[in-house]
C-alpha cells in the first residue's frame, strides 16, 4: 500500500505511519514531556531515563549491552567484518552509515568542502577526528600516556609506534631476501630498497 501523503510504500502498520503526517503522538513519556506516535519509540526513549540495556552481544563480554536491537546489529559487524555501506566514488566500504557519510567529505570532486574548521588558524578538515588531532597542536594536549614510561603523545598512532620501538621485542616484519626483521612495516620497506637498488 502506498501512502498518498508521501508516496512511500508501507507494508505494515499503515495507521501508525499516518500518524507521522497528522502529528498525532498518543504515547507520552512518564519521565519527561516528550511524546511519540508509536509505542516502540516510547519504549526506546524510556531507556534513556532508566538506563535499561536489554540487548547483549553474544560474542563479547557481558558488559557490551545496548538499548536498541539495531545497535547490536551494527556492533555485530565488528565480529562478522560486514561492511554494507559502499562508497559510490571509490572502493571503500563501511560497517556504519555515519562513517560512510564522513568519508564522502574526502572526495573533493563530490563535495569540495572541508566542514571542520579550526578556530585557531585557517586549517580545515574533511573529518572531525582530524580536526581534534590538529587542535592538540594549539593546546599542547598529549592525552596518550605510555604505560611503561613517562612519555606522552598527542596522537594514538605515535604512542603505538613508541611502544613498539621502545618496549617490545616483537619484530614481525621479516625481509624475504635476508634474515633481518623489523618492528615497523615502513622500516622493512625502507630496508627492502637496499635489495632492489632503489634510493632510500
Amino acid at each position: 500500500m502506498h501512502c498518498n501523503k508521501c508516496q512511500q510504500k508501507v507494508c505494515n502498520h499503515f495507521q501508525v505511519h499516518l500518524k507521522r503526517h497528522t502529528g498525532e503522538k498518543p504515547y507520552q513519556c512518564s519521565y519527561c514531556e516528550k511524546d511519540f506516535p508509536q509505542k516502540i519509540e516510547l519504549t526506546i526513549h524510556t531507556r534513556t531515563h532508566t538506563g535499561e540495556k536489554p540487548y547483549t552481544c553474544s560474542h563479547c563480554d557481558k558488559s557490551f549491552t545496548f538499548s536498541q536491537s539495531g545497535q547490536v546489529k551494527n556492533h555485530m559487524r565488528i565480529h562478522t567484518g560486514e561492511k554494507p555501506y559502499q562508497c559510490n566514488h571509490c572502493d571503500k566500504s563501511f560497517s556504519d552509515n555515519s562513517n560512510l557519510k564522513e568519508h564522502l567529505w574526502t572526495h573533493p570532486g563530490v563535495n569540495g568542502v572541508k566542514p571542520f574548521q579550526c578556530s585557531q588558524c585557517d586549517h580545515a578538515f574533511t573529518q572531525r577526528k582530524n580536526l581534534v588531532n590538529h587542535l592538540r597542536k594549539h593546546s599542547g594536549d598529549k592525552p596518550y600516556n605510555c604505560s611503561q614510561c613517562d612519555k606522552t603523545y598527542a596522537l594514538k598512532q605515535h604512542l603505538v609506534r613508541h611502544y613498539k620501538m621502545s618496549h617490545t621485542e616483537d619484530k614481525s616484519y621479516h625481509c624475504s631476501q635476508c634474515d633481518k626483521a623489523f618492528v615497523l612495516k615502513h622500516h622493512l620497506v625502507r630496508h627492502y630498497k637496499t635489495h632492489t637498488g632503489e634510493k632510500v
